[in-house]
């Protein structure tokens, strides 16, 4: 993990709260759509709701998405030939029906952010509409290059 993050994580840092706009979509509108921009009272509580349900649906996917990674990294760890048998990343793969790629990215996540509580208040932040970062953001961290 860059030595930036890892000053925010161990420094506390709290997620933002999502902008009541951005919780109901917000970003960009269309003159179309500009009438649509306040949020009735009525319609308010469904959007905190819908809003709510969205960040659990992509805090439970981060989670089992790490695991996976977890479980991945693991069989790397272990030298997977001497233990596992050969190619079991693929046969993983295979025997679960995903891509082996996607299981070594999810791997490479594993690795990049070893600590779990670390990358859940990562995960936690706020990009700049007021949602959590993706896996996919994770995941090109993870295999981008280092440089010193």
């Amino acid at each position: 993990m860059n030595s930036d993050l890892k000053k925010r994580v161990k420094a506390g840092h709290q997620p933002h709260a999502a902008p009541a706009a951005n919780a109901a979509g917000g970003g960009r509108r269309s003159k179309a759509n500009s009438a649509d921009a306040e949020i009735p009272p009525a319609l308010s509580g469904a959007v905190r709701r819908v809003a709510a349900l969205l960040t659990g649906i992509a805090n439970d996917e981060h989670s089992r998405r790490y695991d996976i990674g977890i479980e991945v990294k693991t069989i790397k760890d272990a030298k997977g030939a001497e233990k596992y048998g050969e190619h079991a990343i693929r046969r993983l793969a295979k025997a679960v029906g995903r891509d082996e790629n996607v299981l070594y990215a999810y791997g490479e996540v594993a690795t990049t952010f070893p600590d779990k509580r670390a990358f859940h208040a990562l995960h936690q932040m706020l990009n700049s509409r007021g949602v959590p970062l993706s896996f996919s953001h994770f995941i090109a961290v993870a295999e981008s290059p280092v440089s010193d």
